[in-house]
């Protein structure tokens, strides 16, 4: 019997491609933040590892968990999650605190800016604007996560557009291919980033 072999982590788009799923907003929000989770130690990393379907169903999985905090929070604290600025699930799930705030795309677009926006957090989850496409059916906003492991030169990165999603290594490379990252695919407007960033 031939062993089946699993693709790991490839793209978003790659992905519901694979799978056969159109009219898809994507999913960087549910993978953004299954991946701080499993920084932050909430989680495990099968939705990297565990090929397409695995990514898919966790993703929507985490989807569905969103939405039911999103309620939850809503409900206890009379208004909507939008108006916590920065608040995401991996910090509800994992307890940390988090400070939320909106930033100029400019000040992510060089390393010396973004060091001071992210002020040496450990994890950081950053929605920025994407580029209007009539053509595809795309989210106003993409999400990734930035991470600094406290007392170390080491970083992470995840984006589920780049091949593979996640970068690790030292924190001036990790920190250049966000930036590169950035100035490449974010929209230059007026529309802000949102940053929320465990304190």
């Amino acid at each position: 019997m031939q062993e089946k072999q699993i693709k790991p982590f490839s793209t978003q788009a790659t992905i519901l491609q694979q799978l056969g799923i159109q009219n898809s907003n994507g999913l960087c929000s549910p993978l953004a933040n299954l991946y701080a989770s499993y920084k932050m130690g909430g989680t495990n990393r099968a939705f990297l590892d565990e090929g397409p379907s695995k990514t898919y169903e966790c993703a929507k999985k985490m989807e569905e968990h969103q939405s039911a905090v999103t309620q939850q929070v809503s409900e206890k604290s009379g208004s909507g999650f939008g108006s916590l600025i920065g608040m995401h699930v991996a910090f509800f799930d994992n307890h940390k605190m988090f400070k939320g705030e909106r930033t100029s795309i400019d000040k992510l677009s060089t390393t010396e800016e973004a060091t001071k926006v992210f002020r040496d957090s450990e994890h950081v989850l950053i929605n920025y604007p994407t580029p209007e496409d009539k053509q595809k059916k795309a989210a106003p906003y993409h999400q990734v996560y930035y991470g600094h492991t406290a007392g170390t030169n080491k970083c992470s990165y995840f984006n589920s557009n780049i091949p593979g999603g996640e970068r690790e290594g030292n924190c001036e490379d990790v920190l250049k291919t966000f930036v590169e990252d950035i100035k490449k695919s974010a929209a230059h407007d007026d529309r802000d980033c949102i940053i929320g960033r465990s304190i």
